[in-house]
């Protein structure tokens, strides 16, 4: 059975610290990000792709009409969220596709080495008998393929 190699690459230390310096750097700028908890989501009113178009008329009818709004409603508040949302899309998006670039290459990775790894654990297994030491080692390494039995569930009187 060939090895897969789905990703053979490296990244040096100095690169991976630069990388994380720099997305410190970005969550620093970012100092306005809030983290938000499933119920909290669960709460809020949801704009999809679908109404940008909505957004954008509503910014235009604030504009246009300021005079139909009563004094409680903050205008430059909404006019400054519409274009902190407009500028954030981009960013999102970029993100997003880096994010999952980085967990399909994790994933593909986990691949790479669990293939590799199962290969090590047949030789070990092949070998246990042959070479002093092996025998603890496919000990160690067979406690991840251990199964359980379930229980049949009593036959019904």
């Amino acid at each position: 059975m060939p090895t897969q190699n789905l990703i053979s690459a490296a990244l040096p230390q100095g690169d991976r610290d630069e990388i994380l310096r720099k997305l410190t750097e970005i969550r620093a700028k970012l100092g306005f990000l809030v983290t938000l908890n499933a119920e909290e989501i669960q709460h809020l009113i949801k704009a999809a792709n679908g109404f940008a178009p909505f957004l954008d008329k509503t910014v235009r009818v604030v504009e246009d009409h300021p005079e139909i709004f009563p004094g409680t409603f903050d205008r430059e508040e909404f006019q400054r969220d519409y274009e902190l949302f407009q500028a954030l899309k981009p960013l999102c998006e970029q993100v997003r596709q880096l994010s999952q670039a980085l967990e399909n290459t994790h994933t593909a990775l986990a691949s790479d080495l669990m293939t590799s790894g199962l290969e090590v654990y047949g030789a070990v297994k092949q070998n246990s008998g042959k070479i002093a030491g092996l025998g603890a080692v496919r000990d160690d390494l067979s406690v991840f393929f251990k199964r359980t039995r379930k229980e049949k569930p009593a036959a019904a009187v």
